[in-house]
């Protein structure tokens, strides 16, 4: 019985400790969550929307409850103002907006899970009649085809179509200052201005990736190309904040509303920065590491790459399909262990790309080198060997994503005409020139049917193939420059059409390097692109005709004629023209060079 007493003791004791730690572990869990909860108050008021739509694209954030649209009777409603009128917008309730497209300074807006629709409820700025005067703001903008359209609205809020995703550098589209000035003029049109386009976020998350400037929010969305603006909510109607009558005219004192031309300047800055960026790939082909592991390296070491997103690719489980895939996807035979397990592929963007040359397994290569420092520093940390892999440039990017039959994931940029891609390269800053068989440009890219590229010197190679997004034809891939060779074509897309152009370059020896860099500091502009000079493009073209070419195309005799008033003897006359040549490179100190581009000619005639 001693004994028994004894367990039974021991008995009550576990199970008073027993309970007296459920209670611990059932305060700790209430107190856990009620911080959480606080936590998620203080961030829906101060964090940025944009870093919230990357963490949300990210699956860094569960995504709310969904939203049963009603109205409350215990507000205000709209009946008694003679302004509003209910808009028809039947079965609401049934879609489901738990999406969180972003966060505004009245509401957190959501989307259904279709991107059809956009629920925005009014949960700040009450008493400033946001809410009215937005709905009178799309009613008298109804009419115009960038504004989102009005489908449904109560006291507590508006439904709207869905009209994409928020402009930033990753998403502004090439014509953006035609579409927003039609915008700023339709709106002048009604007497509109919308006063807050831009907004700067001051929370100190906003500065977590400065090279993505994610304190920048703008009320302006991008679907298919086409901008549309939003939130209405502190827009003038003819100067008043008052769009009608039964709307009061008030705001917050720290609100200072700004005439809407002054948006230029800062869409400029952001179109700078879209420019800069280039689209990587990174492949883990044994999923050695985690999505969080990669991402916490990049950001610690790389603060100009991102992750775009990551896809778990599954195994091949057919051999043959599998060589062939990862064949193509390699430019050479392979069949080993990659493609056996599922792997993980990382989609990247480079935000400020640098250039140098580095040894690789393919010998000495211009590469960029944040990717081959990340793709080192991941072999290395994971013991050596080939299970990371990561492209050298955005051509390998391309090739990359093909051979996986994705395609689509390279986000190409296409130009609907030659002289938007002059005005892209003049944006950018980069020197170029348009070296010759410019006389119809930016009209028609064709001079004659022997002359059907476009020839550039320009003063960065990748730079420009970045800016103009080219391609490199793939039966040239062998002997191309982005290979450790020498071709320098790149297929730029015009209007759907693939046009060719030669990137020529500073250590290329097309010309003498002083005379190239030379060329480019004496260029003039002509009907919005650079050329040479016309001594420059005199000399150049004749060092063309007669150094790299073995006979005189007739489009040079015509030119000879128009720009130095040869005649027609003498701009056939390769002696003579060497004559010229000659005088004037002996007089800046210029060499003939040969050539790294083996499918250049150089034949050298006599010094004269």
């Amino acid at each position: 019985r001693s004994s028994l007493t004894y367990l039974t003791g021991y008995e009550n004791i576990f199970k008073m400790r027993y309970q007296n730690n459920i209670r611990i572990f059932v305060l700790a869990a209430v107190v856990a969550a009620l911080s959480g909860l606080l936590i998620s108050f203080r961030r829906l008021d101060v964090i940025s929307p944009l870093v919230l739509s990357m963490d949300i694209s990210n699956g860094n954030m569960n995504a709310p409850p969904s939203t049963n649209l009603h109205r409350d009777d215990n507000e205000e409603t709209h009946k008694d103002k003679p302004g509003i009128i209910k808009s028809a917008f039947n079965g609401i309730e049934s879609y489901d907006f738990s999406g969180i497209a972003r966060w505004s300074a009245t509401s957190q807006v959501r989307i259904d899970k279709n991107q059809e629709f956009v629920w925005k409820p009014i949960e700040k700025y009450k008493g400033f009649d946001v809410l009215d005067r937005e709905v009178c703001i799309l009613k008298h903008l109804s009419n115009f085809s960038w504004v989102p359209k009005l489908l449904w609205y109560n006291s507590s809020g508006i439904v709207t179509n869905y009209v994409g995703k928020p402009l930033s550098a990753l998403t502004i589209p090439l014509d953006y200052k035609e579409q927003m000035d039609k915008i700023i003029v339709d709106m002048k049109s009604v007497g509109i201005n919308h006063g807050d386009i831009f907004k700067i976020c001051h929370h100190t998350k906003c500065n977590w990736a400065s090279i993505l400037k994610s304190e920048e929010s703008y009320d302006i969305m991008v679907l298919d190309g086409s901008l549309s603006l939003i939130d209405f909510g502190w827009a003038t109607k003819d100067g008043s904040l008052s769009c009608e009558k039964n709307i009061r005219s008030q705001k917050p004192a720290d609100f200072k509303p700004k005439p809407d031309s002054s948006i230029f300047p800062r869409l400029d800055d952001t179109f700078r920065r879209h420019l800069m960026v280039e689209q990587h790939f990174l492949v883990d082909w044994t999923l050695h590491y985690t999505e969080y592991q990669i991402r916490e390296k990049i950001q610690k070491f790389w603060p100009n790459l991102s992750i775009r997103k990551m896809v778990q690719h599954p195994m091949y489980t057919d051999k043959k399909d599998k060589v062939e895939v990862l064949s193509k996807f390699y430019r050479q035979k392979v069949d080993d262990f990659r493609g056996e397990t599922s792997f993980n592929m990382y989609f990247i963007y480079d935000h400020n790309p640098k250039y140098d040359f580095r040894p690789t397994s393919k010998g000495q290569r211009m590469v960029n080198t944040a990717m081959l420092d990340l793709k080192r520093a991941l072999r290395t940390d994971m013991g050596g060997g080939f299970k990371i892999h990561a492209t050298d440039n955005i051509q390998e990017t391309k090739e990359n994503m093909e051979a996986l039959g994705m395609p689509e994931e390279y986000n190409l940029r296409q130009f609907d005409t030659l002289g938007r891609v002059f005005d892209v390269l003049n944006f950018s800053g980069i020197e170029y020139v348009v070296l010759r068989n410019f006389e119809k440009m930016p009209d028609e890219i064709k001079v004659d049917p022997s002359h059907l590229d476009v020839d550039l010197l320009v003063s960065d190679y990748y730079e420009a193939k970045r800016l103009l997004d080219g391609l490199n034809p793939y039966n040239m891939w062998s002997t191309s420059y982005e290979n450790g060779f020498y071709r320098i074509v790149n297929r730029v897309t015009i209007d759907g059409k693939l046009v060719d152009f030669d990137f020529r370059y500073m250590e290329d020896n097309y010309y003498d390097r002083q005379w190239q860099l030379d060329i480019l500091k004496r260029r003039i502009k002509l009907r919005g692109m650079f050329v040479p000079s016309k001594e420059d493009h005199l000399h150049s073209l004749i060092y063309h005709a007669i150094i790299q070419k073995q006979t005189i195309s007739e489009t040079y005799v015509k030119q000879f004629k128009e720009l130095s008033n040869y005649t027609e003897t003498q701009a056939r006359d390769k002696k003579f023209l060497r004559e010229r040549l000659d005088t004037f490179m002996d007089g800046h100190g210029y060499k003939m060079v040969k050539p790294n581009d083996k499918t250049v000619g150089y034949f050298l005639l006599p010094h004269s």
